[in-house]
């Protein structure tokens, strides 16, 4: 599908825009820190930590249907996040390799507790199960994300921080315990670009600068879809000017910051908002006329498209 090839880095968004539009990427800002300092004024380390501190930023796309949402869920994930390697050998490679070879025994097997089962995990756990060897030194790290999609939907450049102490924890390594991931195999996630160590005030929960969404917006029924019915007409152009009437705006968004503390700022700042007709490649050769809406806000770090 146009989705599962844009989570492979074969395709973007961009390209169904009529006119010019920004591809997506990875924003090389460095942050804001929760007090509004640039975070590219402090040093690497900042809270004088015991022992060596690497916090890592990482941006990865995946493919929405692959996973049951980012967040962790202990009705799906609680058996496989603690399942452990089967050998004692704590080092990195041993660890690795034996998670590796439990998820193909767990495969073949058609166990449910403890493999990565497509469409069956998070995208939280299976980065936690991932990098799990990577603490073989360390007690286990939390990933802190800036923001976090639903179940079936896509992203093309999730920002995510995660650190640790261990010595065996850098950035390429990162990159290449993602990689040999089951889900990287088939098409589910890829790393995009090279993961960074930043500064260890950088929390991509609260310290990225900003987030791309895309919406796409059926034109029309599509098959046998559940959906609510309606008979009103969408009109690209009306809608794209309703949109544009929100750039350069700071807007209230309280009513969706369910964890955020009382009196601490929701607003967010629109930078685009705006919407066009484009077709959307199906999956089997077939194209679909949508309705396409973006906006981009000032809240994290890298792009999330969500389709």
């Amino acid at each position: 599908s146009f989705a599962a090839r844009v989570v492979l880095g074969e395709a973007c968004v961009s390209s169904l825009a009529p006119g010019e539009m920004e591809p997506a990427g990875v924003c090389p800002g460095r942050g804001v820190n929760q007090d509004g300092t640039r975070i590219e004024t402090l040093p690497m380390r900042t809270k004088g930590s015991r022992g060596r501190r690497t916090n890592v930023r990482v941006h990865l796309a995946y493919y929405g249907p692959a996973f049951t949402g980012f967040a962790w869920t202990p009705e799906n994930d609680k058996d496989y996040t603690d399942s452990t390697p089967r050998s004692g050998d704590a080092t990195m490679s041993s660890a690795n390799a034996n998670i590796q070879e439990d998820d193909a025994v767990d495969a073949t097997r058609g166990s449910s507790s403890t493999e990565w089962r497509y469409g069956e995990r998070s995208v939280s756990a299976s980065i936690q199960r991932a990098l799990r060897p990577l603490f073989s030194s360390d007690k286990e790290r939390p990933i802190h994300s800036a923001g976090r999609t639903d179940k079936g939907v896509h992203a093309s450049a999730q920002c995510f921080s995660v650190w640790s102490n261990a010595s065996a924890f850098t950035p390429r390594a990162v990159r290449d315990a993602l990689t040999a991931h089951p889900a990287t195999a088939v098409g589910a996630w890829r790393v995009v670009g090279e993961p960074e160590e930043v500064s260890d005030s950088f929390h991509a929960t609260f310290c990225a600068t900003w987030r791309r969404y895309v919406y796409v917006l059926p034109m029309r029924a599509l098959g046998d879809e559940e959906g609510t019915p309606f008979d009103v007409a969408v009109d690209p152009i009306a809608t794209n000017a309703m949109l544009n009437a929100l750039e350069g705006k700071r807007l209230d968004m309280s009513a969706f910051a369910r964890a955020t503390p009382p009196g601490k700022d929701s607003t967010c700042f629109v930078k685009v908002a705006r919407a066009f007709e484009a077709t959307v490649p199906a999956s089997k050769g077939a194209e679909r006329g949508v309705g396409r809406g973006a906006r981009r806000r000032k809240s994290s770090q890298g792009f999330s498209e969500d389709e």
